[in-house]
């Protein structure tokens, strides 16, 4: 499978969207209410990490296909993620395009999912994130998981930026 530079760290990201659990509870870890892990970063800034054109396709691709970034193979294509059904495949390459703010992405109908990353970083250099495709898979999802409580999108970004 390939794997993607920041895909690793983004699993946080992928639970969030697709509502799936981390796995990770502090008793899980071995650690005492409250305390923190080790190597955790102790209120110091951490930095951004990069997030190019071809991880934002992996991450589209994988919010497609309703699968997990993992499951999605270097050999994989969008006529494969989508079952061969037209119709999905004409979708995700439209929302490829959306993403990435471009007319079209030449090549990416039959692209593996290798060649595919190259295409799209050659394609949108200065891609970034999130472009209007995942920018509303995350607003939707943010809505759906704290919208009952009443916290807006707005007081999310402002305690992000604070813990900066």
């Amino acid at each position: 499978m390939r794997q993607f530079p920041a895909f690793s760290q983004l699993s946080l990201l992928s639970g969030l969207v697709y509502g799936q659990s981390t796995g990770l509870s502090d008793s899980s870890r071995g650690l005492q209410s409250g305390q923190a892990a080790a190597g955790a970063p102790s209120g110091a800034a951490v930095a951004d990490l990069p997030f190019k054109a071809s991880d934002a396709i992996g991450v589209l691709m994988a919010y497609s296909a309703k699968v997990r970034i993992d499951q999605i193979g270097s050999n994989d294509t969008t006529d494969t993620l989508t079952n061969g059904v037209s119709s999905r495949r004409n979708q995700l390459l439209m929302d490829i395009s959306s993403e990435l703010g471009v007319a079209s992405v030449d090549g990416a109908a039959e692209a593996t999912l290798d060649k595919l990353a190259q295409i799209v970083n050659k394609a949108a250099p200065n891609y970034k994130p999130f472009g209007a495709v995942l920018s509303e898979a995350l607003r939707d999802r943010l809505r759906s998981l704290f919208g009952a409580a009443g916290v807006k999108q707005q007081y999310i970004r402002d305690q992000r930026m604070a813990a900066r």
